[in-house]
């Protein structure tokens, strides 16, 4: 039972090539990435084979920006259609790279500064040389020298571009700064008293027997075809202005009056049109019957 434990460990060790370099994922697990054509199930997945879990990727912040690092490395071995294998060795390289940007600095002007960007990018230099040349076991033809130019242009424009924006959200601690701010709440302003309030009575709606009575024609008029003459009370019911409420101030109501007087004499004067073309479309409809 311990020799089984002890080799179920040694198989569960990541593999180490003979470059001393240490293998995150396996071609298996590439293979496993590749064949989910689901982003979200990607990253899923290899959180999970990252040995993290959705409690650490909700409370550290730096464990998603490490899941996307692999993620996007990942991604473009597969559109550059390289194999499983060298997807491993290329996510193991940028893996390296990732660790020595905690390390301290040599050439750096300040005391206990961390690895510049030129000494990250030779640690990259290095590790692609040995996986690009064939001369084992410190050297492995692993890329191609095109695959490698793609490789090194690819970390170049992305990881190396935003060096400085990694190194500051994986290395250095982050700064928690707590703001307090009182908001002002404006209150309401008091409703007006009921003491100072107006009854209004709802005007009188006509009964449904008026309102028949008096859309129904009149029979003599249906009889001769001429159209029907709309009676007086009903003119006046739609075109009569409503008498409106004059305002407190003398010199206003003055002056409503005369817009109402103005208002009723044009009223006046259309409805004595109407009525002298209906008088003359009855006496044309009298003589064409004679």
């Amino acid at each position: 039972m311990a020799e089984e434990g002890v080799a179920d460990a040694e198989q569960e060790e990541p593999t180490t090539l003979s470059t001393g370099l240490q293998l995150l994922l396996t071609k298996e697990d590439i293979s496993a990435l590749w064949s989910c054509k689901d982003v979200y199930e990607q990253k899923e997945q290899l959180t999970e084979m990252l040995g993290l879990t959705a409690a650490d990727v909700a409370k550290d912040s730096r464990a998603p920006v490490m899941v996307d690092f692999h993620h996007f490395h990942i991604g473009y071995c597969e559109e550059l259609c390289l194999s499983a294998e060298k997807a491993a060795v290329f996510v193991a390289v940028m893996k390296k790279v990732l660790d020595a940007m905690q390390n301290p600095s040599q050439t750096s002007e300040y005391r206990g500064g961390r690895l510049t960007v030129d000494e990250a990018f030779k640690v990259f230099q290095e590790s692609m040389l040995h996986h690009s040349l064939e001369a084992p076991p410190n050297s492995l033809g692993v890329f191609s020298v095109p695959e490698a130019k793609l490789l090194t242009k690819f970390a170049t424009d992305t990881y190396f571009k935003h060096y400085k924006l990694y190194q500051y959200c994986l290395v250095y601690p982050r700064e928690l700064e707590v703001v307090e701010m009182e908001l002002e709440v404006e209150k309401p302003f008091p409703p007006p008293p009921l003491a100072d309030a107006v009854e209004v009575t709802p005007p009188q709606q006509p009964t449904t027997q008026a309102a028949t009575q008096e859309e129904q024609p009149s029979a003599a008029a249906a009889a001769e075809g001429a159209p029907e003459e709309p009676s007086e009370e009903t003119q006046h019911k739609d075109e009569t202005i409503p008498e409106p409420e004059l305002p407190s101030d003398p010199m206003l109501a003055e002056i409503v009056r005369r817009k109402v007087a103005e208002m009723s004499a044009q009223l006046e004067e259309k409805l004595q049109t109407r009525q002298q073309q209906m008088d003359a479309r009855i006496a044309e409809l009298e003589k064409t019957k004679k």
